[in-house]
């Protein structure tokens, strides 16, 4: 199961389950990638199919914390 799922500052609850929220504005250029709605979220839906390694992770915080993120 996606991780984005548990986390409710994620965008995931929008952009895959097409579920209302109010902090989130959806970009006309998202919204041309795939013309039909349940398209798109299922399209969203598989960016996040695969778990990301232990490795990548490690990767990503590193160079978060060296541009002060």
């Amino acid at each position: 199961m996606c991780i984005s799922l548990y986390n409710p500052w994620s965008s995931y609850h929008y952009n895959a389950l097409g579920q209302p929220d109010d902090l989130i504005v959806s970009r006309p250029e998202f919204q041309r990638l795939v013309e039909s709605v349940e398209a798109r979220k299922a399209a969203y839906r598989d960016l996040f199919k695969h778990q990301l390694s232990e490795n990548s992770i490690t990767e990503i915080r590193q160079a978060t914390k060296k541009l002060g993120v």
